[in-house]
């Protein structure tokens, strides 16, 4: 007989070897909540988001207790994004001046040091050369605080440097195949790559600037140039276990070439001060078993280190990105399904 009864609120806590810290989640009550590590409620923001996102004081003015969100409830039909105070006010928004006059935000969003807010949108679009039908191209705008539009970059119209071959879109746009309401390639990451050891060291494709995706469907990570919009770093979507089974390998001791990723969530680069920085760590959500792994960004492409299986985080469970923390420690939320929010050590 399966269980009934499931656990809530704090399950694990070791306050020895957690990182003691506070915890900011969206959750499907359309609301976001902020809580210690008992699990009590420190704040609670009336509305939701995807994700909901602390604005670093440092990139606004000293401020304390702001978040980026939505001001919508339904995560896929997003028109305005919105900047809340701690007291709950919106202070910003910025939907209606969008193309198509509505955000359409999905998966995540980011304040920029300039004050501007990079936002992951979609925008369904004719794209003669694929479908006669409407597509759902994802886009990334750069908003100045005045509602400003000043940059935008499609995927769709960069397909082809992002590795998806023609014959690749007929299978991303075959509705027996996948759900085409998730867009082309269902980007669900955009992270900003900020000061980092690969830049310092010379290679400008890792300027603080460029901005990291990857696609969940097109199953590949890339860097983005801002200056330019091309794809300047990739891995994916074809690895050498991609046709051949016998050449995958999900389990085993680390450090080990990078076979695969499959379905993965918030590809992002550790930050500098962290441990691995420079690593780019990611969900690789439908792999077998579930983990998380973090791999090299410097050509050498290896994995380096990846969590051990967690029931609660399962195939499609994991949409959030887990903030590398300082000592070591990895902390993962899971809102979509299971409602999970684990912290691994390294």
């Amino acid at each position: 007989m399966p269980p009934s009864v499931y656990p809530t609120g704090v399950t694990i806590y070791d306050p020895d070897k957690a990182y003691n810290c506070y915890v900011l989640f969206d959750g499907r009550d359309d609301r976001g909540h902020l809580i210690d590590m008992n699990g009590n409620v420190v704040k609670s923001y009336p509305y939701s988001g995807w994700p909901i996102e602390m604005i670093d004081p440092a990139d606004h003015d000293g401020k304390k207790g702001h978040v980026l969100g939505q001001k919508e409830p339904d995560a896929f039909n997003n028109e305005n994004v919105i900047e809340m105070d701690w007291d709950s006010n919106i202070v910003w928004e910025w939907g209606k001046d969008a193309p198509g006059g509505k955000a359409g935000q999905d998966h995540d969003l980011a304040r920029l040091p300039n004050g501007n807010t990079l936002i992951l949108g979609y925008f369904p679009r004719v794209v003669p050369e694929i479908s006669d039908e409407p597509v759902r191209d994802q886009n990334i705008y750069e908003v100045t605080p005045q509602g400003e539009l000043i940059w935008q970059w499609s995927a769709v119209d960069h397909r082809e440097q992002l590795g998806i071959a023609p014959e690749d879109i007929g299978l991303l746009l075959d509705p027996k195949v996948r759900n085409r309401r998730n867009g082309l390639l269902a980007l669900n990451n955009m992270h900003p790559l900020g000061p980092n050891k690969w830049y310092r060291a010379g290679d400008e494709r890792f300027h603080p600037d460029n901005i990291m995706i990857d696609s969940r469907d097109g199953n590949f990570i890339a860097i983005i140039e801002k200056s330019t919009g091309d794809t300047v770093w990739l891995t994916g979507p074809n690895y050498p276990g991609s046709q051949d089974m016998s050449k995958r390998k999900f389990t085993g001791a680390v450090p080990r070439p990078l076979d695969q990723t499959c379905g993965q969530h918030d590809a992002h680069l550790i930050p500098d001060g962290c441990p691995g920085a420079g690593n780019i760590l990611l969900f690789d959500n439908a792999a077998i078993p579930v983990g998380r792994r973090s791999i090299t960004s410097y050509g050498r492409q290896r994995v380096f280190w990846r969590s051990i299986p967690i029931p609660a985080i399962s195939s499609g469970s994991m949409m959030r990105r887990p903030p590398v923390i300082r000592y070591g420690r990895s902390l993962a939320i899971s809102w979509a399904v299971s409602g999970a929010c684990p912290m691994a050590t390294r």
